[in-house]
């Protein structure tokens, strides 16, 4: 969010406190997106109202320092130099899951780290679907 807005001196935020706020979102390059966005905002009780669509994260980062609305990015967004924007921890009324994917080749040869990593991956998708 923008260093000027009201709820920046929080330590955290309470999602359902950006109902009437701007949001940013992201362009159909991030299909998932946007179906996430709306998912979570509902389940707090409001659609988000977005007023501009960015290319990826580092325009999302600039239109929020222009003031334009509030953008909810994944964690490592923290990293990216981003001046006039405040990175706060976001409470949702229910845990926010985000929609991942992996591809590998099937039988490829790997080392063992990205094997173990391929078997772990394979399970905990498996358990959870």
């Amino acid at each position: 969010m923008p260093k000027s807005h009201p709820q920046a001196v929080l330590p955290e935020i309470r999602l359902p406190i950006l109902k009437e706020r701007p949001f940013i979102g992201l362009n159909r390059m991030y299909p998932a997106y946007g179906d996430w966005l709306q998912t979570i905002c509902q389940q707090s009780g409001f659609t988000p109202r977005i007023v501009r669509e960015a290319h990826g994260a580092a325009s999302a980062l600039a239109f929020v320092a222009a003031g334009f609305g509030v953008a909810l990015l994944s964690e490592p967004i923290k990293k990216f130099p981003a001046k006039d924007v405040v990175f706060k921890d976001l409470l949702a009324p229910q845990p926010v899951r985000i929609p991942l994917g992996a591809v590998w080749k099937k039988n490829g040869l790997y080392s063992g780290v990205v094997s173990k990593f391929v078997a772990t991956l394979s399970q905990v998708c498996a358990a959870t679907a």
